[in-house]
C-alpha cells in the first residue's frame, strides 16, 4: 500500500539529522554579520564590535552543528562514504 506521494506506508520516517538547524541559524548569523560590517565599513562608519560578536559566534553554531551532525552519523554506524557498516 503506498501513500498519495507514492511512499510505502509500511515504512518507519527517518529520524531527523542532528544539527541542520544549528548549522542554518549559524550560516544566517555569519551572513548578517558580514552585511552589517561591510556596510559599516561602506559607509565610513567605525566597525562596531557587535559585528564581528555576530560573526564569531555565527561561526561557533555552526561548527557545533557539524559536530552534532557527524556525531549522529557516527551512532547510525555510517562512515565518509556514506556506506553502512565497516565496510
Amino acid at each position: 500500500m503506498t501513500a498519495a506521494g507514492g511512499a510505502p506506508l509500511d515504512k518507519e520516517p527517518k529520524p531527523p539529522k542532528k544539527g541542520v538547524k544549528s548549522k542554518i541559524f549559524g550560516v544566517i548569523l555569519v551572513i548578517l554579520g558580514s552585511l552589517d560590517l561591510m556596510l559599516s565599513w561602506r559607509g565610513g562608519l567605525e566597525i562596531n564590535g557587535f559585528y564581528v560578536l555576530l560573526v564569531l559566534s555565527g561561526v561557533a553554531i555552526f561548527c557545533m552543528g557539524a559536530i552534532r551532525g557527524s556525531a549522529g552519523r557516527r551512532e547510525r554506524g555510517v562512515n565518509i562514504d556514506g556506506h553502512v557498516g565497516g565496510h
